[in-house]
C-alpha cells in the first residue's frame, strides 16, 4: 500500500461479530494492524490480529471503571470518569504507535467499542470501520465458546451496539462504514473495495486479491470449526474404549487426537477451544462424507455433564453402553486396587460408599470447576444405577440423540451393536467382522454372598431402567 496522509483506522464492534475478519482484511491491504494478540485458534481459525497493547490498556480502563469478566459493560458514565486517570497513557501509547507505524495504521479490540470516547480527542483523522452480525448468531456462537446463555449473549450484544450508536449520534461527523458480516462474506470483492475506497488507499492488485481471499464464506468458517458429531458418554468399566476402537475403524470416521478427553467433567476450565482443539485438522483432511467424535468413560456419570454438552453441542449424538451393574461394580472396584488407590476390601468399600461420598455432589454443584476424586474412584455402587444418571441426560437432551445399547452383546460379537451404531450416526455400511471379540475380566473371585447382596440391590434400579428403554436385559440373578 501507498503511504499517503496519516490516518488512523479503528475496528469497532462486539465480539464475534466480524472485527477478526475485518482486522485481517485491513492487514493484507498493508494496513499495520500492530502485534497479534494469539494466532489461529478453533474459534478463529485465520487469526485475532488484535494489538496487545490496546487490548491491555482497554482490560485496565474497564476494570477501573467497575468491570471485571471480558463480559462486563460498566456504564458509559463510568468509563468517561476515567479520561483523567488514562489520559497520560493513552496519549503515550497513540504516540508511539503514530511514531512506529506508517502512515496509515490501525487496532481492533472489541473491548474498544466501550472506551473509544477517551481515545478519540488524541486519535489522528481517525476512520472507523463498524462491524455487525445477526444478533442469534452472535449469541449461538458465544454460547459454544464461552457457555453463555443465549438471552445474555444478545443483551451483551445490544449494549454494544447501542454504545456504538451513543458515540456516533455525538460525533456524527467521523468517517464511519458499516460491515454487516453476511454481507462482507457473501460478497468478498464488491467489499473489499469499498474498503478501500472508503479508506481512500491506494493497493497493489496483490493486495486487494489476498484480501478478498481471506474473507472466508460462512460454509468455510464452518468447515474449519470442526465439531463431534458423537460422544461416547459412558459408562466406566463397561467396554466403552473398546468400543470407541471399534468405531473409528469404520473409514468415514476420525478419531480425536486422543482418547478420554474429559473436558465436560474435569478440564472444562480450560475452555472449549482446547476442547476443540482436539478435533481441529479433522476438516481440513477430509471431506463432509467424514464424521468425528470422542469417548469419555465419565461423562454419564457426572450430574452437571449434560446440561454442559447441551449448551456447546446440542445435536451432538450421545451412544451409552452398559454392563451388568454387579460385574460392572466389581470390575471398577478391581481397577481402583490395581491402580494402588482403593485399600479396602469389597466388602468394606460398598460399606463406606455412601460416606466417601457424602457431600461430593454438594460440592460439585457450589463450583463447578471441583473434581471430586472420591466420586470418581470410589463410587462402585451409585455409577451401576444407571436409571439416574440417564434420567439426567433425557431430562436435557431429546430421546432420538441417545443410543442406549447393552456390553454384553458388544462382547459377544461387535458387528450386531456396530450396525446399530452406524445406522444411528448415519454411517455407510462397514464389515467389522475382522475385529476380535472384547477380552473381559471376568468376576470369578467376587465373593458369592456379596454378590447376591448386589443383585438384590440393584434389581429395583434395573426395573425401573429396563420399564423406560422397554427392555429386558436379564441382569437379575
Amino acid at each position: 500500500m501507498n503511504k499517503l496522509e496519516s490516518k488512523t483506522v479503528v475496528v469497532l464492534g462486539m465480539h464475534r461479530n466480524g472485527t477478526s475478519m475485518t482486522s485481517g482484511i485491513l492487514s493484507k491491504l498493508g494496513i499495520d494492524m500492530g502485534r497479534e494478540l494469539i494466532g489461529k485458534k478453533v474459534s478463529n481459525p485465520l487469526g485475532h490480529f488484535e494489538d496487545k497493547d490496546f487490548l491491555d490498556l482497554n482490560i485496565k480502563i474497564l476494570k477501573e471503571a467497575g468491570g471485571g469478566s471480558w463480559d462486563s459493560t460498566p456504564a458509559r458514565e463510568d468509563i468517561l470518569d476515567q479520561k483523567d486517570n488514562f489520559q497520560k497513557e493513552i496519549k503515550s501509547l497513540l504516540k508511539k504507535k503514530n511514531e512506529s507505524s506508517s502512515n496509515i495504521w490501525g487496532w481492533k479490540d472489541p473491548r474498544t467499542s466501550l472506551t473509544i470516547d477517551l481515545y478519540l480527542p488524541y486519535l489522528k483523522n481517525p476512520y472507523f470501520l463498524v462491524c455487525y452480525r445477526n444478533s442469534k448468531t452472535v449469541a449461538e456462537s458465544l454460547q459454544r465458546r464461552n457457555q453463555m446463555e443465549l438471552e445474555e449473549g444478545k443483551k451483551l450484544k445490544k449494549t454494544y451496539d447501542q454504545r456504538i450508536g451513543d458515540f456516533f449520534k455525538e460525533y456524527s461527523d467521523s468517517p464511519r462504514l458499516d460491515l454487516h458480516y453476511e454481507a462482507v462474506t457473501t460478497e468478498p470483492k464488491k467489499w473489499v473495495r469499498r474498503i478501500i475506497n472508503f479508506l481512500d488507499i491506494q493497493v497493489s492488485k496483490q493486495e486487494e486479491k489476498e484480501a478478498i481471499e481471506f474473507i472466508m464464506p460462512n460454509e468455510a468458517v464452518r468447515n474449519l470449526q470442526s465439531i463431534p458429531n458423537f460422544i461416547i458418554i459412558g459408562e466406566k468399566n463397561c467396554g466403552v474404549i473398546p468400543l470407541y476402537k471399534y468405531l473409528v475403524s469404520h473409514p468415514n470416521v476420525i478419531p480425536a487426537c486422543k482418547e478420554e478427553i474429559q473436558f465436560f467433567n474435569k478440564n472444562f476450565n480450560k475452555g472449549e477451544d482446547w476442547y476443540l482443539n482436539h478435533f481441529s485438522e479433522i476438516r481440513k483432511l477430509c471431506k463432509d462424507k467424514y464424521i468425528t467424535g470422542e469417548v469419555s468413560t465419565n461423562y454419564f456419570f457426572y450430574p452437571y455433564v449434560p446440561q454442559r454438552v447441551f449448551r456447546m453441542l446440542p445435536e451432538v449424538k450421545l451412544i451409552v453402553l452398559l454392563r451388568n451393574p454387579v460385574n460392572r461394580a466389581y470390575a471398577h472396584y478391581c481397577g481402583e486396587v490395581l491402580k494402588g488407590i482403593e485399600r479396602l476390601s469389597f466388602k468394606k468399600a460398598l460399606e463406606k460408599e455412601e460416606e466417601r461420598l457424602f457431600g461430593e455432589i454438594k460440592k460439585m454443584k457450589r463450583d463447578k470447576d471441583y473434581f471430586s476424586f472420591k466420586y470418581n474412584h470410589f463410587s462402585y455402587k451409585a455409577r451401576s444405577i444407571y436409571i439416574n444418571q440417564l434420567k439426567r441426560w433425557l431430562n436435557i437432551f431429546p430421546r432420538e440423540q441417545l443410543l442406549i445399547l447393552k456390553s454384553e452383546d458388544l462382547y459377544a460379537g461387535p458387528e450386531e451393536v456396530m450396525n446399530k451404531i452406524i445406522k444411528f450416526l448415519n454411517l455407510p455400511e462397514w464389515n467389522f467382522k475382522e475385529h476380535k471379540k472384547i477380552k473381559r475380566n471376568r468376576n470369578h473371585f467376587i465373593n458369592k454372598s456379596i454378590e447376591t447382596q448386589l443383585y438384590k440391590y440393584f434389581k429395583r434400579y434395573n426395573r425401573r431402567l429396563f420399564k423406560l428403554l422397554n427392555v429386558d436385559w436379564n441382569w437379575d440373578k
